[in-house]
């Protein structure tokens, strides 16, 4: 099965333009929030104008939502509080028959390792379990093609992995066409074949998740993927950057290139490293956000401006607060670069 989409709509300040061809599998799709992302769920959906939809050939453009047999499930779960888990699965199973549709809902939690759920009463699921269920719903529809809004963004931390591996094993075995949208890397990285950079309404890149973490082509790509994106000319193994500075890289190149730097390449130190890294500069911290566990992101102004990942001790050991004095450095086969 294999879906191919071309939305064209506007909706306030969204001009929506998006064309998407031989979807099959899982397609990840990311972007900035106001980019578009559920507004195109909801056109392929039928639930907003604007969208050509196409399922191996078939055009189903002009079938209203409830006949496209293409499933969307939105971020918020929307259960009924009343009824018991297998009773709101069953309700949206293909069976026939009160005993099929049962035996359907739950084969379907089962298969996302929740048959206890069952009998329980949707008012009393955690948001995990809730989650669990809705996917459940969702799967047991048979859909020709399964569009996922956020399905994992309303976990608490301790139950995204859980459902994460649910839902994994899930679609292992799913045929139709699946897209997903999130703002997780973990998610990309976990689920999809394939990647859609959504920004503005446009499509930036179109790739696999280990392009995307390698070669990422706009800014807010490249920090959704753990990367700082530096734009410059190169000449041989050496990069002049826009905003300044200069980079020593390991592979020659010559014209306006990109480089893409790992926050947990870059080395912080109080005084001028005396190691390898053919890269080094005096920086200064404009930020400090915490990771969670022992990780800690440290905003740098240079030239170059980067991001440097370090641990809670380096903090307090560097003295590492907004406006400290600290040199930054890299190594240079650490530095990725590309045509831009």
């Amino acid at each position: 099965m294999s879906l191919v989409v071309d939305v064209r709509l506007g909706r306030g300040d969204l001009e929506l333009e998006v064309s998407l061809a031989g979807l099959t599998g899982v397609t990840a799709v990311v972007g900035p929030n106001g980019a578009g992302k559920s507004t195109l769920l909801r056109a392929i959906a039928g639930l907003e104008p604007g969208a050509a939809v196409s399922l191996d050939g078939v055009d189903r453009s002009s079938l209203p939502p409830h006949r496209r047999r293409i499933g969307l499930l939105p971020a918020d779960s929307l259960l009924r509080p009343t009824a018991t888990a297998a009773g709101e699965v069953a309700i949206a199973a293909r069976a026939s028959g009160g005993a099929a549709r049962r035996a359907a809902a739950t084969a379907a939690l089962a298969a996302l390792g929740s048959a206890e759920l069952g009998p329980r009463r949707c008012a009393g699921l955690s948001s995990g379990e809730a989650a669990r269920v809705a996917l459940a719903r969702a799967l047991v529809a048979e859909p020709k093609a399964l569009l996922l809004d956020e399905p994992l963004a309303r976990l608490d931390a301790a139950a995204r992995p859980t459902v994460r591996a649910a839902l994994r094993a899930a679609l292992a075995s799913y045929s139709p066409p699946v897209l997903l949208v999130t703002h997780d890397v973990v998610d990309v990285a976990a689920l999809a074949a394939r990647v859609v950079v959504l920004e503005s309404g446009r499509v930036v890149q179109d790739c696999s998740p280990a392009e995307l973490t390698e070669r990422p082509r706009s800014a807010w790509a490249a920090q959704f993927a753990g990367l700082e994106l530096l734009r410059g000319e190169a000449d041989g193994l050496a990069v002049a950057l826009e905003g300044g500075g200069v980079l020593a890289v390991s592979t020659a190149a010559r014209g306006a290139v990109l480089v893409a730097v790992r926050a947990s390449s870059i080395v912080v130190s109080a005084a001028r490293p005396e190691g390898s890294a053919r890269n080094a500069w005096q920086a200064r911290v404009t930020g400090v956000e915490t990771l969670g566990g022992d990780r800690v992101r440290v905003a740098l102004a240079g030239p170059p401006a980067v991001a440097a990942d370090v641990t809670v001790a380096a903090v307090t050991e560097l003295r590492l607060d907004v406006g400290a004095a600290v040199w930054a450095s890299v190594k240079a086969t650490d530095l990725e670069v590309y045509p831009a």
